[in-house]
Order: C-alpha cells, then sequence, then structure tokens
C-alpha cells in the first residue's frame, strides 16, 4: 500500500503461484477402427485402407500425431498416413490409414500405433496400439521382441491395446452404451441406413463418428434415439461407424458396429474403393512445367492443377473470336504455348509467368473415366473428381490433389 503523493509505502504482502504446464499429462483417450479384419491380398496391393478413430485429452502445444504399423521384428515402424494438406492431426477424428502387408514370418495381424509426440524433442508422450486379424493368410506365431524405443533414446509408454469392437464402461464413471445397432446391415454407398442408440449414466456428450476415403465426420447425437446418415462413397468393404459416449470428466466408452457395402460399380479407377458415381466423358488434357489442365466436355468446365497442390475449376467460355494468348517470352525447346480454352485459362492466369509455366506437350484430346468419391471437408461430405489420365494414371482431386498409377481390378 502506497501513498500516491508521495512515494511512502505503508504496506506490502506477496504471494506465490506455482508455473505448470498442464493441469494432468496428455493422454490418447481413444484409438480404436471398425475393421474386424484385412484381406491379405489388398495388404499385398498396398490397398488396404483402415478406418480409425482417436481422441487425445490435456493436449501440449507443439505436439503431432503418428499413425505407424508396428512391425514384429526389429524394423523400423512404417507411417501408414495418406497425403493430406495440413501436417498437424486435430486431437480427435476419424480417418483411413493404409497398412502393408507385414514381412514373412511375423505373424497373422496388423499392429497399428498410434503415437503423440512432442516435435521440440520427438519425444513420445502418449502411445496406444490396435491389432487387426489378417484375412486370407494362415496365421503364424509371432516372435516376441525386445519393446521398441522412441528416438533420441526416449522410451515408449507401454501401449494400451484393444480387442475391437470395444464398448467397456471406463473405471470410476456410470456411463454405457445400453444399446447401438444398425439397419440394414448391408447396403450400397448412397443409401441411407438408420442407427438406433441409448446410453446411460453421467453422459456429457454422445457423438458418431463416419469415415471416408479422404477425412471423416462427426455427428453430436442426444442420449438416445434415431439417426439416419447417407452412406459416403469411398468404402473397400465396410463402412464404420463409432458412437462415442463422454462424461462430465472426459472419460469416453466407444462402440463400433460397421455396415456391408454393395459396390453399384463394376471398374472404379481406385481398386477396392466404391465411388458415388461414375462417367465416360469426352475429355481433353494437357501437361504443363508446373501442373495440368483437364477440360471435362459433359459440363464444360476446365480443371486446373496448380504445382502446390491446390486446384480450381473455371468454365470453358472460349470461342473462336478470342485472341490466341502471346507470352511475354517465346517457348523454348519442348515447350508449348496451350491454345483455345487451355489458352484462354492459362493468359487469364498470366499466361507464361503463370504458377503452371508453359505446356510440355501439345492437348490430347480421348475418352475419360471421371469417378467421384466422397472427402469431408467444410463439415460435410463431399464429392471428390477423379480423372482416368490419357497414360492410363488417375488423378485424384482431393485437397492436395495427388496422380497415382491405377492398380488392376
Amino acid at each position: 500500500m502506497i501513498d500516491r503523493a508521495s512515494p511512502a509505502v505503508y504496506d506490502t504482502q506477496e504471494i506465490t503461484l506455482p508455473i505448470v504446464e498442464s493441469p494432468s499429462a496428455a493422454r490418447i483417450t481413444l484409438f480404436t477402427s471398425t475393421t474386424n479384419s484385412i484381406d491379405i491380398t489388398q495388404l499385398r496391393g498396398r490397398t488396404a485402407r483402415v478406418p480409425v478413430t482417436w481422441r487425445v485429452q490435456n493436449r501440449p502445444q507443439n505436439t503431432n500425431l503418428v499413425f505407424e504399423q508396428v512391425p514384429l521384428s526389429n524394423a523400423a515402424a512404417i507411417n501408414v498416413e495418406l497425403p493430406r494438406q495440413n501436417p498437424i492431426v486435430p486431437s480427435e477424428g476419424t480417418g483411413l490409414v493404409a497398412p502393408i502387408d507385414p514381412p514373412t514370418g511375423t505373424g497373422s495381424t496388423v499392429v497399428l500405433r498410434l503415437r503423440l509426440i512432442d516435435l521440440r524433442t520427438s519425444n513420445t508422450l502418449d502411445v496406444r496400439e490396435i491389432s487387426i486379424p489378417i484375412g486370407g493368410v494362415t496365421p503364424i506365431p509371432p516372435t516376441p521382441q525386445p519393446t521398441a524405443t522412441a528416438t533420441q533414446g526416449a522410451a515408449l509408454p507401454t501401449p494400451t491395446t484393444e480387442v475391437l469392437p470395444s464398448a467397456t464402461t471406463p473405471p470410476d464413471s456410470n456411463i454405457g452404451i445400453t444399446s447401438f445397432a444398425v439397419n440394414p446391415t448391408s447396403a450400397s454407398s448412397g443409401d441411407d441406413v438408420t442407427f438406433s442408440w441409448e446410453v446411460t449414466g453421467d453422459v456429457a456428450s454422445v457423438d458418431l463418428y463416419i469415415a471416408a476415403e479422404e477425412g471423416a465426420g462427426r455427428l453430436q447425437l442426444p442420449t438416445n434415439g434415431t439417426q439416419s446418415p447417407t452412406i459416403p462413397a469411398a468404402y473397400i468393404a465396410t463402412a464404420p461407424f463409432t458412437l462415442v459416449v463422454t462424461d462430465s470428466a472426459g472419460r469416453e466408452v466407444e462402440q463400433s458396429v460397421g455396415v456391408t457395402i454393395a459396390c453399384r460399380i463394376v471398374d472404379p479407377l481406385i481398386f477396392g474403393a466404391c465411388p458415388a458415381s461414375q462417367q465416360s466423358i469426352q475429355s481433353a488434357y494437357q501437361a504443363f512445367e508446373n501442373g495440368h489442365m483437364f477440360w471435362n466436355g459433359a459440363t464444360q468446365q476446365i480443371y486446373v492443377l496448380f504445382g502446390d497442390g491446390s486446384w480450381v475449376v473455371v468454365p470453358d467460355t472460349y470461342t473462336s473470336s478470342d485472341p490466341a494468348p502471346q507470352p511475354a517470352n517465346p517457348p523454348g525447346a519442348g515447350q508449348f504455348v496451350p491454345v483455345a480454352g487451355f489458352g484462354k485459362v492459362w493468359a487469364s492466369l498470366g499466361a507464361d509467368a503463370s504458377p503452371l509455366g508453359f505446356a510440355t506437350a501439345a492437348e490430347q484430346g480421348y475418352t475419360a473415366t471421371w469417378d467421384t468419391y466422397a472427402a469431408w471437408t467444410g463439415g460435410a461430405f463431399a464429392a471428390a473428381p477423379h480423372i482416368q489420365m490419357p497414360d492410363g494414371r488417375v488423378a485424384r482431386l482431393y485437397n492436395p490433389w495427388r496422380i497415382e498409377v491405377r492398380l488392376a481390378s
């Protein structure tokens, strides 16, 4: 206490407050899958996609989640994440991972691991594992191996391994899933299915997670009722749905069900997946130094794929009276100036100063297969175009876009 008219101090007291980074340790509270087995043929062909659901509590800053396949040998863990636009994984969600065929003699299961890592030190803060049987292979007993260690010598926490699916009430909690069912249990992509559920106890939230080929969605639900979501496209064999119930203390219980998918498309562009639609369309394609252009003759639209992974769709407004594009510099050897619709779009982007640069080949007209697959974006499922290229590869227009070799069906 001071006198504001003079520097005199009449009395003083102090308090000391501790500084803590987090009220409790970071913890992976949920890591599960609706897949009951993984086909060995898909593992060997590297087309297997496994839906997983996760949630993290008390996550510190400067951390990320890493999805891995754990070998039952001394080999290094394999990253099974699919390409994504944002390198930072959210603290909760549902998505797909891409396991591969384990080395010969390492057992008849795929072990998936989720690690929460400190980006500054690469230390593992928490870890959970799930084991999924491999279908279509004779079981081989695994050989015991020493416990793996994290980078920089930090020992991995003891992983929690779950038997799928699970609906066990956590300790010291009275929440529970009384019932969780789906009807019908077999459907086609694009069909509606009806879920019914009832939960009990000190329930703070009820969420239904729905996975897709790219991204995932979440529906917030009441404690009981029915819901009829549409099965999104891009499932390999089973549409996974996971009900997660959380109490007021943040403890969780979850249960998963799956709907067997009958695909209407006989020859999809993506082996083992099921598109929402497929069309054979008169198309055009041209490669550029830093990207690609596709023309869709059915919609009269041009798809522009930039080198940074972004892409846009613009209408084809070209007419024969439009002037030819005039680059600031003449094309060099192996460079081309695009013409017609591609040329008009190219000129509007800055011609040879555009992010695309010059074309590297002449425009090609051809009949292409166009598929659409579901991607979770902006809070809803949206159709992601997949375009057959003249050389047989497939342009997959997610964010970012990517080009892959088409596997035989």
